[in-house]
């Protein structure tokens, strides 16, 4: 490594000899600039030089001009006497490789940036603990830091068809050879996933229901579906304790032979039927299941979260429900759902795991509680129903005779598909036992 930038490289993560390769191979082939832009920016340079070169060059290359020596001088102006004039910018292709690629060496650049840029965040907590800033104001500023480090990790290059066919192609070979009966992971109604071949990567799914229906229990019993096929998968619970939600994924887990509501009053519990719930607690926290109860989050606060999930292998996460997300300053209840709704589709596309987000649905009119929900009734905003990949709403009719109500099937209702039949009912019973629900429909 050249001695003049060797002090400089041990202060800082940086890669000198890489930027120098990334500047030298553009100015040896001017298409090249647009190739280095998919992966870094002039901001993700170290030396001030590099980056006063590279934004000459992104200069000349939108007004169409040659990016050679001379026009990248003449670019710089007054500032190429500073960096060393022309006689630097020919050294530039001193050792540059013969294959013309420079994505490797980008790569290089940009990690050395991020690791910069977290440096920079520490620093920068440390600085504002010091000086006796809140906490949750400090954890909130370096959230966002991260999570915004974390989408540059997730960035890529634009695809030519030819690379996206061979993506694609690759990906059908790869299907093909799914022994199970369910393409993506299950939603836990076996009719359901032979409609919709699972929940698939990067979908956004919205499970809506009026409340006291059961988009909550749905949302749970998916979750502990693929849990127990060893998918690591994230509840983010803003409206229910991880306690809460611990105790309703027992029942589930011991399949009704101890009904829900010994779990909600232990006194009814027999010595037996306590060991048995002991035993089931244990089992279900061995699995890969993850319960975020971090409350009062907004949009940016979740992303951030799971995208470090994300890193972790996440294969699912589920959101229970958009409507609890907290707002930022001064945005409206319609300005916040829709946020909350771009959000997690963004996260869902950006990482590629899926996101089922659970939505309240408006409340219907007196004397209309039986008429069945249709996509308009999401509440707040149409972007919920925009974003979804997949919606599904839940109905649970009410018969009143003679005073007495009495529960006719629930309706599984898919009003969206965009890859596939809409206009989908399936009957479900619900089974209070174990607050889940099952296609098999009985009294």
């Amino acid at each position: 490594m050249n001695t003049k930038y060797q002090d400089i490289e041990t202060a800082l993560p940086a890669s000198i000899d890489a930027e120098k390769t990334i500047l030298g191979a553009i100015l040896l082939e001017g298409a090249l600039c647009n190739e280095a832009l998919q992966l870094v920016g002039p901001n993700d340079f170290y030396l001030e030089s590099h980056r006063q070169i590279l934004n000459a060059m992104v200069k000349l290359s939108k007004n169409g001009q040659p990016i050679d020596i001379l026009t990248v001088t003449n670019a710089l102006g007054k500032s190429a006497d500073s960096i060393g004039g022309a006689a630097y910018v020919a050294s530039l292709i001193d050792g540059v490789p013969h294959q013309r690629s420079v994505e490797e060496y980008a790569k290089i650049v940009r990690d050395r940036s991020r690791s910069r840029d977290l440096i920079s965040a520490a620093n920068g907590v440390i600085t504002k603990s010091m000086d006796g800033n809140a906490p949750d104001e400090v954890l909130g500023e370096l959230q966002q830091q991260v999570s915004e480090l974390v989408a540059r990790g997730y960035r890529r290059t634009a695809l030519a068809l030819p690379e996206v066919g061979l993506e694609w192609l690759n990906e059908l070979h790869a299907i093909r050879k799914i022994k199970n009966d369910v393409i993506g992971l299950t939603t836990a109604i076996p009719e359901l996933d032979k409609i919709t071949t699972g929940i698939r990567q990067s979908e956004l799914w919205v499970i809506g229901a009026r409340p006291a229906v059961g988009k909550s229990a749905l949302g749970r019993q998916i979750a502990l579906a693929n849990a127990m096929q060893g998918k690591r998968v994230v509840i983010f619970t803003l409206e229910m304790t991880a306690k809460q939600v611990l105790s309703c994924s027992v029942a589930a887990y011991g399949q009704g032979s101890i009904p829900f509501y010994k779990l909600r009053d232990p006194r009814e519990l027999t010595d037996s039927q306590l060991e048995q719930v002991q035993e089931w607690t244990a089992e279900v926290c061995k699995l890969p299941l993850v319960l975020d109860e971090t409350g009062n989050l907004t949009a940016s606060d979740l992303v951030a979260r799971a995208r470090l999930h994300a890193t972790r292998g996440a294969d699912l996460f589920v959101v229970d429900y958009l409507q609890r997300m907290r707002g930022e300053a001064r945005q409206t209840n319609l300005e916040r759902v829709a946020a909350a709704s771009n959000a997690v589709c963004e996260l869902a596309k950006s990482t590629g795991v899926p996101v089922i987000a659970l939505s309240q649905l408006r409340k219907a009119p007196n004397g209309q509680e039986d008429r069945e929900p249709t996509a308009d009734d999401l509440k707040e905003t149409g972007e919920i129903y925009q974003d979804a990949a997949t919606c599904v709403l839940l109905h649970r009719p009410v018969e009143r005779q003679n005073h007495n109500v009495l529960h006719r099937p629930a309706l599984l209702l898919v009003p969206k598909q965009r890859f596939g039949d809409s206009d989908v009912r399936l009957e479900l019973t619900f089974n209070k036992r174990t607050l889940t629900f099952q296609e098999q429909w009985s009294n």
